[in-house]
């Protein structure tokens, strides 16, 4: 069904270009300067009005994300194949799409201890959903792309990994401007892999959710 293709599809399109929007926002108004390549990535977010365009944006992908890990997991539980490892990425995913909310809400130049916290809800659990979903593809759901969409589901997890780390040892010897950079990155690929899911999402012809009593 056309609808549950775009929805991954729609996640991707509005967090990149939301994004980049704001981005472009800040430099129109001045909050920062087009020059400073790597802070406008840092800072485009922390100031009125793009502030607010970002947290709405984040706020949006949150709730695609939270809609698009609930199919995702109906999809898998309705082949009943692996019930346990399921559960675990409908947990993962649901705590991921949490954390992409708080990080747009507590932008790091105000709160940074928040902002940190939500990256960290975010792609953590986000980056081993995905590598699940790697793995739930190959011993769970039929597939008929594997040959190329499970080495760049490998590439998009491993990129995102070292990235990740490196943001985190960059922001631990206070480099800003590469950690800010490896996040940046790490967001594109992270919202790219939630586009993937379209592929997955193809096959659906209906959709039902029910409630165990």
């Amino acid at each position: 069904m056309l609808l549950w293709l775009l929805l991954p599809i729609c996640f991707t399109a509005i967090g990149l270009v939301g994004i980049a929007a704001v981005c472009v926002v800040a430099v129109s108004h001045g909050s920062v300067n087009i020059t400073e390549s790597f802070p406008l990535i840092s800072y485009c977010g922390s100031y009125q009005p793009e502030s607010c365009i970002f947290s709405q944006i984040c706020n949006i992908c949150s709730l695609l994300g939270m809609l698009i890990v609930v199919i995702r997991y109906q999809q898998i539980r309705d082949l009943d194949c692996h019930p346990k490892t399921n559960m675990a990425c409908l947990a993962l995913g649901l705590t991921s799409s949490s954390g992409i909310s708080l990080m747009g809400n507590f932008q790091h130049s105000a709160l940074m201890v928040l902002h940190f916290f939500g990256m960290f809800l975010a792609f953590i659990p986000g980056l081993v959903y995905f590598a699940l979903q790697l793995w739930q593809m190959y011993h769970s759901a039929p597939c008929h792309h594997k040959h190329w969409l499970g080495p760049l589901r490998v590439a998009c997890c491993s990129a995102c990994t070292v990235l990740l780390i490196t943001a985190m040892v960059l922001f631990g010897v206070d480099h800003i401007p590469g950690a800010v950079a490896c996040e940046g990155l790490v967001v594109t690929l992270f919202f790219c892999q939630f586009g993937l899911l379209a592929v997955d999402f193809k096959q659906i012809d209906s959709l039902k959710l029910s409630l165990s009593k």
